[in-house]
């Protein structure tokens, strides 16, 4: 082929990449012009909706220790059981529109949201569909042990705390312990999970042996009003009262960003 063809398809090429470089940018992915072409494919099936899910695991040992690792089913089977055993396994990360949300491996039965009715200063209320658009999880159970700490109130609030105690493993289980930040998740998160949930327990199934997520209600992070909270179970978002006392569930989320999945996915 004639070199007068070639350059001006390389030209060609060189621009359509930086349009997509600059529309990923628009819409808050962390690309730019060093990122190869093979992570922007990336990039684009993120946020074009629905990817996949991945196993969140820390690396155990050596240098890299406390580093995150995702790993696709393929690459997880590639490694030996040996190699396998170098990695403290803490969850499922799924990626969907855009989020990459790190999801424990299971639920945990709680007694009630809170201990009162009364609202959580500085924590938004939502009321009608604009809860599902709160994604905010780390930062709403900040606001919600925070009011629990202050020494202002005797209100506790034991969804948000069991959220951010939970442990996906410890020394005695797995020879490392988690010190990931847990968060309970805002409804956004929340009906995200629920969307993907059968794929995210047959993830579940493949990884850790077992699928133990979506089977009842699940507490969310979201203020709904004086006395309520969001709340989301396989077929519906809804409100529930703080106070109510019952079998309901708390998953916890670890939020991350395009930077942190793309720097330590695995392949």
């Amino acid at each position: 082929m004639s070199s007068n063809i070639l350059i001006p398809e390389m030209e060609l090429m060189m621009q359509n990449k930086t349009d997509l470089i600059r529309a990923l940018q628009s819409v808050g992915e962390d690309v730019d012009e060093s990122t190869p072409l093979s992570m922007l494919a990336k990039h684009i099936r993120c946020c074009g909706g629905y990817d996949d899910c991945y196993l969140a695991t820390i690396i155990k040992s050596g240098s890299e220790k406390g580093q995150r690792r995702y790993f696709s089913r393929e690459e997880w089977a590639r490694l030996s059981v040996t190699k396998q055993l170098g990695y403290a396994k803490i969850g499922i990360l799924l990626v969907s529109y855009g989020h990459y949300l790190i999801i424990a491996p299971n639920s945990v039965v709680v007694p009630r949201w809170s201990t009162s009715w009364s609202s959580v200063p500085n924590l938004t209320s939502y009321g009608g569909y604009g809860a599902i658009n709160d994604f905010d999880s780390v930062g709403n159970t900040d606001k919600i042990l925070a009011y629990q700490n202050s020494g202002l109130t005797t209100i506790e609030f034991p969804a948000a705390q069991a959220a951010r105690d939970f442990k996906a493993c410890t020394l005695d289980n797995e020879g490392y312990e988690d010190d990931t930040i847990w968060s309970l998740p805002a409804l956004g998160h929340l009906v995200l999970i629920m969307q993907h949930r059968t794929t995210i327990n047959s993830a579940l199934t493949f990884f850790f042996g077992s699928a133990t997520l979506v089977a009842t209600t699940l507490y969310s992070s979201t203020d709904q009003s004086r006395g309520y909270v969001h709340y989301a179970t396989s077929s519906k978002v809804d409100a529930a009262n703080k106070e109510t006392g019952g079998t309901n569930r708390i998953l916890s989320v670890c939020p991350i960003d395009s930077t942190e999945f793309n720097k330590n996915l695995v392949g």
